[in-house]
């Protein structure tokens, strides 16, 4: 069996939120999902409801992964 049929992890940079403001005002944010799929779900909200704003954000815990290296040295 060859490991390229294997499916592969998206890296934690590569996943987002779509978010959005609720009713009462509140952020709400939907689950964390690769970034290209975030962006497409958030432009078709978009269509089917005008009258909101969605964006996209970063997976902030998972951007601060203790097993992703930082910039500090």
């Amino acid at each position: 069996m060859s490991h390229e049929s294997e499916p592969t992890r998206p890296r934690s940079r590569d996943l987002a939120f779509v978010c959005w403001r609720g009713g009462d005002g509140a952020r709400v944010e939907g689950c964390p999902m690769e970034r290209d799929r975030a962006e497409a779900v958030a432009r078709a909200y978009a269509e089917f409801f005008p009258r909101q704003t969605y964006w996209v954000e970063s997976v902030p815990w998972l951007e601060a992964s203790p097993t992703r290296p930082r910039g500090d040295g």
